[in-house]
């Protein structure tokens, strides 16, 4: 089986992955006593010959193991001043480079997978596979209700909303409660903010179980290598098909049901073409409004009946016919008659009655 080169040399406690690609960029690796022109090439461990600065890279073993994780210690290769790293707990061959599966708060304890395992580590570690972490935690306050509710459907953090989790009550007084949580997922310091959320601070966490593997007896800071069957449980955990997501309720709290086939048919009395209104769920078909009716508004008449041709009140005339004074383009509206046939004075200013 052919494998990356940089994943070999990682495999041979030259270092991470991309030491090992510099490595490579420098020129000090041959395959085969060939230099390696590029990290991406695939190399087959066992019948290829790789060689750094001359000297054969052996491929280290696959190593697998349980730590039981105590407080004030950081899953990290890199620790800063002052930190502890937790895989420095487990004593590994001479330079044999080891790694956390995942990631526990350092103000957490219990269950840590260790190993030189990539592939494997990846199986585990990643949110797709939703591997199931178990974890007995200990808060401030009664737990129960609605507060037990929120968590088994997901509560809004700032990356977003948490998977569901399955909640179990262990024990539980006025003062505190001891929960047994399982989570799909691990999101930063999880459990401590969403019990926060609710009103419930964490006293304690312990992870119990990472998969099917228990953490049984160890104490904290022991160790032990994983059975070769607990390795393939744990894989095939990994290579389970993923959990469905819950559908979204919809209004009336029902989950909205998808359209079939048979919903999308025509009845057998409608007539092929024609179309309908009715929604699924034998409802009536909706009845389509009339457009409303325009009001008629007042009809403007200007005196009894319509003026004579050029008499008074035609538009630009006077009685006699002779155009108007005021009969100009863009001018004022021309005055109306009143009941009796005769003219209103207007200000000729303003266009607005005048007196008299």
């Amino acid at each position: 089986m052919t494998e990356r080169l940089q994943k070999v040399l990682a495999r041979g406690g030259l270092g991470s992955r991309r030491k090992c690609e510099e490595l490579i960029a420098a020129r000090r690796v041959r395959v085969n006593g060939e230099v390696a022109a590029e990290p991406g090439i695939r190399v087959d461990p066992i019948h290829d010959e790789v060689t750094i600065d001359g000297v054969p890279v052996e491929s280290e073993r696959a190593v697998h193991y349980l730590l039981h994780k105590p407080k004030g210690f950081v899953c990290t290769n890199r620790p800063r001043p002052g930190e502890q790293a937790a895989v420095s707990l487990v004593r590994a061959p001479e330079g044999q480079r080891l790694f956390t599966v995942g990631r526990l708060d350092e103000d957490s304890s219990g269950a840590l997978l260790v190993t030189n395992d990539g592939a494997w580590a990846n199986l585990l570690s990643h949110p797709r596979y939703g591997v199931p972490k178990t974890y007995r935690v200990t808060v401030r306050g009664k737990a129960e209700g609605e507060m037990l509710r929120l968590i088994r459907e997901g509560i809004h953090l700032a990356e977003g909303r948490t998977s569901p989790a399955k909640v179990q009550v262990a024990k539980r007084s006025r003062e505190w409660s001891a929960l047994r949580v399982t989570l799909h997922e691990g999101k930063n310091r999880h459990l401590r903010r969403v019990f926060a959320r609710i009103g419930l601070p964490v006293k304690e966490i312990l992870r119990v179980a990472v998969g099917s593997v228990r953490l049984g007896r160890l104490k904290p800071g022991e160790f032990r290598p994983l059975l070769p069957a607990e390795v393939e449980t744990l894989r095939a955990d990994a290579s389970a098909p993923p959990r469905p997501k819950p559908r979204p309720l919809g209004s009336g709290g029902r989950a909205h049901r998808p359209r079939s086939s048979d919903d999308a048919a025509a009845p057998p009395d409608r007539p092929a073409g024609e179309t309908t209104h009715e929604k699924p769920g034998g409802r009536k078909p909706a009845r389509k409004k009339a457009p409303a009716k325009k009001k008629a508004g007042p009809r403007k008449t200007a005196g009894k009946g319509p003026p004579a041709r050029g008499g008074a009140g035609a538009k630009g005339g006077d009685a006699a016919g002779r155009p108007s004074r005021r009969s100009k383009p863009g001018g004022s509206r021309p005055s109306r008659p009143d009941a009796g046939g005769r003219k209103k004075k207007t200000n000729r200013k303003r266009g607005r009655p005048g007196r008299g």
